[in-house]
């Protein structure tokens, strides 16, 4: 097992939590703020001596058919047993967190930290692809809180002073920079997810939490106020998990919200966004090569976003009832009949070959009408997303 790192805040303070202790999760109770990342997790009282207490015979793993039921470890840690695959788990994880993406990999890595057993299931298998590349400044204290910037900054991901605006009623762009805001940091990211979120999981990995990729959660129950997780691994396996406490990060999949029909979409953002890559646009000049450029047209707005892989991220976010249909049917070319009617753009593409398919998403801007409940809570996109405009995904 990998030695549990110290936390670092913002200002270089480093805090270590002993080894035996960990703090107690509740079931059922009420919401503070978990960490930087503003995740709650519950009306935590003291710290409390319990870190390897056995977990109660209620908790229990069920393998299914094309398993070898020959002594095993379903958790790579000191802290679980080896079991025979018929045979119940007694240590089930304190939390267990649905998706491997930031929130995912975030709440997994302060939990660990903090002394908790921690399980990630990841329905896919890392890297992979998601949209969603630029940062916001203050989404480095968290980066930092985590200990994941020496990695990010290592990676060699775009630095993001700031960002580049044409909207309304006045012709010039104007801009924003992020060392205007007093304490604030200098610059953000534009990242590859794919690569960022990686970085994130392992980091998750690094500090104890473990992690399970191509496990799909199939459904979450609740007995007795306690939740009960059911997930499928990539051999077909059938798993039965009782944790204490679940975590629903599983983006727009949004596994707990949908099924409990705690979702609702905004009436008035109907949007769709239907984006591709190209390799050989054209940057921002000087100083701004850097910013995303956030171009309103008659139809919307489009984000054109620098990566440090030499693409260019473009997308056009649009009213979801004029141009579904149109989508639906030709993807790409309504792709660049949006273009061509957004000239700020068209004119930076002139020369440019677009290198990826043409995707879509449609109705992405929603709510949820409560985060928490007994055993469980939203995080991330699984709780709630907004229009992008101003690149609050990560950082919410």
């Amino acid at each position: 097992m990998v030695p549990r790192r110290p936390l670092r805040d913002p200002q270089g303070a480093r805090h270590r939590l002993p080894r035996q202790v960990r703090q107690p999760l509740p079931a059922d109770r009420g919401l503070p703020v978990l960490g930087p990342v503003g995740l709650a997790l519950a009306d935590l009282p003291q710290h409390r001596q319990a870190a390897d207490r056995a977990r109660p015979a209620a908790d229990a793993v069920t393998v299914g058919p094309g398993v070898r039921s020959s002594s095993r470890r379903f958790l790579d840690s000191p802290r679980s047993r080896p079991v025979e695959a018929e045979q119940p788990m007694r240590d089930a994880p304190d939390v267990l967190v649905i998706g491997g993406g930031p929130a995912g990999s975030v709440a997994a890595t302060l939990l660990a930290d903090a002394g908790h057993r921690v399980l990630v299931l990841e329905r896919e298998r890392f890297p992979r692809y998601h949209i969603g590349e630029s940062l916001l400044s203050a989404t480095l204290p968290i980066l930092d809180a985590v200990g994941a910037t020496p990695a990010i900054e290592r990676h060699g991901f775009l630095r993001k002073p700031g960002g580049t605006f044409l909207w309304g009623r006045q012709r010039a762009p104007w801009s924003f920079w992020f060392r205007e805001d007093p304490g604030g940091r200098p610059h953000a990211y534009q990242v590859v997810r794919a690569e960022f979120d990686q970085l994130l999981l392992e980091n998750a990995r690094a500090h104890g939490a473990e992690v399970r990729e191509e496990h799909a959660v199939t459904a979450v129950e609740a007995d007795d106020g306690r939740p009960v997780v059911h997930a499928r691994g990539a051999g077909g396996a059938a798993l039965r998990l009782a944790p204490r406490f679940v975590i629903d990060a599983s983006g727009q999949a949004a596994v707990i919200g949908r099924a409990r029909a705690l979702r609702q979409f905004d009436d008035f953002f109907k949007n769709l966004a239907v984006f591709g890559y190209f390799r050989g646009a054209e940057r921002l000049p000087g100083e701004l090569a850097n910013h995303i450029l956030s171009a309103a047209f008659a139809d919307g707005w489009f984000w054109y976003i620098p990566l440090h892989d030499g693409t260019m991220s473009v997308g056009a976010v649009v009213d979801a009832r004029r141009w579904r249909a149109l989508t639906e049917g030709d993807p790409e070319g309504t792709y660049r009949g949006l273009i061509a009617r957004c000239p700020a753009i068209a004119e930076r593409l002139a020369g440019a070959t677009l290198v990826s398919p043409v995707r879509i998403i449609r109705d992405y801007s929603y709510t949820s009408t409560r985060f928490t409940g007994p055993g469980f809570l939203l995080a991330g996109d699984a709780a709630c997303f907004i229009d992008p405009v101003f690149s609050t995904g990560v950082h919410l």
